[in-house]
């Protein structure tokens, strides 16, 4: 109940502005069709863009509407109305039943084919948190995003239950625009850039993974349009602090559509109805966003029968499930016989359900130009007992069979996005850790498959007692380890995949995790892993620029506090300098990709200090010059310039407990808390505090550069993004360049950007 109502105090304020902000479209018809067969007619209409009728700007939103004839219609009742499984009727979110497809033909040649899918209308009651149910003549409707100018046409075929009975056509005309079009892999394959202008792009954000849900013990419920107010108000609050891009995940209480009944989406309607509204204010906002269609949760692998993280949502609750304990009294597919988490990924008629179910996600929401990509499942490692187990009597588990399901099922399900759906957006899924919480992924080949494009790749850091030596609070030096081997190809110690140079590396949900126990009932109204992601600001700020260094497709994404005004008021001041000094970087001009090797170390993007063992070497023991400033680095292919991030070492949380009270409460239990939080890491250095460095007093080396060649090096503010330095030094015979630092006083200044570049060609 608290939560509740401190959320409705929350979004009282937005509730005003939000509660009347949609209108539906007035349509206005354009054609009828006969269906001989019935005796009847159907029509086609227009509805958006609604002041100009035929008429639509390049990339902007088509939308038809498509009124069936009455007996269609009846059927669809039959089973909508239905209580429990059934096989009567027509079920309007099944393409075997009803298989709407629109052919777009410019210049007479098709150049989209997308398809119908179910819709309803609905209008919010803040007031009751809930959607009400509007009525609408076209609950079939087509969207498409034209991406050339000049004269289309529209082909509409309709089959029901295989039977081709209807056909209907119509033109309308495409403006020329200024929108840059769609996202789309670069030249050199590592950043985006846009399908019409192809300017590079690069994403700056956090992850908004979905709303907060109503109760804690009832997440297997879908929370109402209140909830979704206060994740507007994120999203206006990441656009205005200069963020553009973010992370939504599906989940049985936000647009995980396919939960409450096998085969229908109906229970989630109203969802889906906000869920338009949030498309369109994202691409107003100009936010880009990645889609992850399934949360991991209900395949999870629970071998013992371990209670799931978030309450009724587990395999026991999941409609895939032959013995799904909450079937409610809504219409269902009859069951598929899937006993255990991994037949979802190999029973043949639960995988014709889930291509029903992508297919409706890209028909509904694949015209968005802010789609950067969609995204299967979260952290599918976690599924179904994917990792190698040990038995009790320390053998070694074998479950290569269960990864080759998941393979096969990626594979599948990608393709038919692709080649079904004609979605050209681009697609992934997440693991969220390899062999041993490592990047060594136990199937190095799902990121082979043709139809994947980018990593996703999760990172919380989690403590362990004792403490793990390289995980702990120097932790980008685990996360680069992450970068370079899935950017690079390196598996197990060897270059053996060098097909992931293909594919975008992002880290697309990740984090800071203390993983001591909560003391219960002493800090249950206190968590203390949200108090340091509030707290520990400049965490946040390392994860940003060491993202966008380290080569990284979009810059953030970190997870947790996405709606807390601290967690704005960090947007509002990092985002800021990472954006001015990005504003000359240009993937698509500039090849930052070439794989090198120096010191017996391979990488696209560098770090300094080199090698793991030149790292290590100031555990517990005094820093030196060589080892004090820790940098990333990206050199373009001919080694004229390149960019990085460098940061004074001993700025982090373990020698900041001192002059940090939000800090040293967590790591002493003291103040709210019952009993401390943060380890003492093994990895910890030789000081209690930052050490204060001045200028010149510490180095880093950039190797394969062009030999006895003069550099200018141009040393950035990170929080403004305003060059407060610039020198000149001359690369060694073998082509180093050595950069000393510039003042970095921790109570001033702990980082800074630079970049660097031949004195005579300048910057490109």
């Amino acid at each position: 109940m608290k939560h509740i109502l401190l959320l409705f105090t929350l979004t009282c304020w937005l509730s005003v502005g939000f509660s009347q902000s949609h209108r539906p479209a007035t349509p206005i018809f354009l054609n009828d069709f006969d269906v001989p067969e019935l005796n009847d007619k159907g029509t086609l209409a227009w509805f958006y863009p609604e002041n100009t009728p035929q008429t639509v700007k390049q990339f902007e939103k088509v939308e038809l509407g498509i009124h069936l004839p009455k007996v269609m219609m009846q059927q669809i009742s039959f089973f909508l109305s239905a209580s429990g499984e059934t096989d009567l009727g027509l079920n309007p979110f099944d393409r075997n039943d009803i298989d709407i497809d629109a052919l777009f033909k410019f210049n007479g040649e098709v150049v989209k084919e997308n398809e119908g899918f179910y819709y309803q209308e609905f209008r919010r009651d803040l007031g009751n948190n809930r959607w009400v149910k509007d009525t609408t003549s076209f609950p079939f409707r087509i969207r498409h995003a034209p991406e050339f100018s000049g004269d289309y046409t529209v082909e509409v075929k309709i089959n029901i239950k295989g039977l081709p009975l209807m056909y209907v056509r119509s033109e309308f005309y495409v403006e020329p625009s200024d929108n840059p079009g769609f996202l789309e892999q670069g030249v050199n394959y590592k950043h985006m850039r846009f399908s019409k202008t192809k300017e590079s792009f690069v994403g700056v954000g956090q992850v908004i993974p979905w709303v907060l849900y109503d109760d804690w013990y009832h997440t297997d419920e879908a929370a109402g349009p209140v909830n979704f107010m206060v994740m507007y108000n994120s999203f206006r609050k990441l656009s205005r602090a200069g963020g553009n891009f973010t992370r939504m995940v599906a989940a049985p209480w936000f647009m995980q559509l396919e939960w409450e009944g096998l085969g229908n989406y109906a229970p989630k309607m109203g969802q889906a109805w906000e869920f338009d509204r949030m498309n369109e204010k994202l691409q107003e906002l100009d936010v880009y966003f990645i889609f992850c269609a399934l949360l991991h949760t209900p395949l999870e692998s629970r071998p013992n029968g371990e209670p799931t993280l978030t309450p009724g949502v587990s395999w026991e609750d999941y409609c895939y499930n032959e013995d799904d304990r909450t079937r409610l009294k809504v219409a269902s597919e009859e069951r598929v016989y899937c006993s255990k988490p991994i037949d979802f990924y190999d029973n043949e008629r639960a995988l014709n359900f889930q291509k029903n179910y992508f297919r409706y996600f890209v028909a509904r929401w694949g015209y968005n130009t802010s789609l950067a990509g969609w995204q299967l499942m979260s952290e599918t490692d976690q599924t179904c007992e994917y990792a190698d187990g040990i038995a009790a009597d320390g053998t070694i588990i074998d479950r290569s069979a269960n990864r080759e399901k998941v393979n096969r099922w990626t594979e599948s399900i990608t393709q038919f996005m692709k080649e079904e759906c004609n979605d050209d957006h681009l697609k992934s899924i997440s693991f969220i850790t390899g062999k041993n919480y490592s990047s060594n992924m136990w199937d190095p080949s799902i990121y082979e498959l043709k139809e994947i494009d980018f990593v996703g790749q999760h990172d919380y850091v989690f403590e362990t007692n004792p403490p793990i030596q390289n995980i702990r609070n120097r932790n980008l030096i685990k996360r680069y380890e992450s970068v370079r081997n899935l950017s690079v190809g390196i598996q197990d110690g060897e270059w053996s995949h060098p097909e992931y140079q293909k594919n975008m590396f992002i880290y697309d949900e990740f984090g800071h995790v203390l993983a001591i126990e909560r003391a219960y009932p002493e800090d249950k109204d206190d968590d203390p892993v949200v108090e340091f992601n509030d707290c520990a600001d400049f965490s946040f700020k390392q994860d940003l620029w060491f993202t966008f260094s380290s080569g990284c497709a979009v810059a953030g994404l970190d997870w947790w506090n996405e709606h807390s005004r601290k967690r704005h008021a960090m947007w509002n001041h990092y985002f800021r300098g990472l954006n001015t000094f990005k504003k000359d970087i240009d993937f698509e001009k500039v090849n930052y990709t070439t794989v090198r090797e120096a010191k017996g170390e391979t990488y696209i993007a560098q770090r300094w200090p080199l090698r793991k063992k030149d790292i290590e070497r100031s555990n517990g023991d005094d820093y030196r010059k060589s080892d004090l400033l820790e940098a990333y680095i990206q050199i373009d292919s001919l080694g004229d310039q390149g960019f990085g991030w460098m940061l004074n070492r001993s700025f982090h949380w373990g020698n900041l407990v001192d002059s940090m009270p939000c800090l040293s409460d967590l790591a002493r239990g003291e103040g709210k808390f019952a009993r401390p939080y943060l380890y003492t890491p093994a990895d910890d250095d030789a000081v209690s505090e930052p050490v204060s460095i001045g200028e010149g007093e510490a180095y880093i080396r950039i190797y394969r550069l062009k030999p006895r060649t003069d550099y200018t090096i141009d040393f950035y503010d990170t929080e403004t993004g305003e060059i407060i330095l610039s020198r000149e030094e001359k690369s060694s015979f073998f082509g180093t360049l050595k950069i000393d630092s510039p003042e970095m006083k921790p109570s001033v200044r702990y980082d800074v950007a630079f970049k660097f570049y031949d004195s005579e060609l300048r910057w490109r």
